[in-house]
């Protein structure tokens, strides 16, 4: 089973190694996405991928070590007739999800996107939205 998550570390454990250690814990294997890390405060989008339920028992274990665990579901927006087909959002999306056909038309696959929101603010004619809340 594939998961993608959004992983939150608190200033109280951001420098330990609570995802080495439920990935040693777990089995699963672990692609870091994106991170932004610092002394104080912890984000990382993270595609995980494990046996059976070894996915949700990396999810529970981070948990309990105080990470805050979101898995993604919902997919950004592409507004079409918004859309330039400019491609600025196609080198930033980590998995994918946004292409370019070959009548140069921006394609957007909602089943890859993992909404860690990168293409958002790249968007020059605003035409990718972030999920409804």
């Amino acid at each position: 089973m594939v998961t993608y998550f959004h992983l939150e570390f608190p200033r109280k454990i951001v420098t330990r190694p609570v995802v080495s250690d439920g990935i040693a814990k777990t089995g699963v294997s672990v692609n870091i996405l994106r991170a932004r890390i610092d002394e104080t405060h912890g984000e990382i989008i993270a595609h995980v991928q494990g046996e059976g339920s070894k996915t949700e028992e990396f999810a529970e274990f981070l948990r309990e070590e105080g990470v805050i665990v979101e898995e993604l579901k919902n997919s950004v927006s592409v507004q079409v007739d918004g859309c330039t087909h400019c491609g600025a959002c196609i080198s930033v999306c980590p998995v994918e999800a946004i292409s370019m056909n070959e009548s140069h038309e921006v394609i957007f696959d909602s089943e890859k996107c993992i909404s860690c929101l990168v293409c958002v603010p790249i968007c020059p004619v605003r035409a990718i939205r972030p999920p409804p809340i």
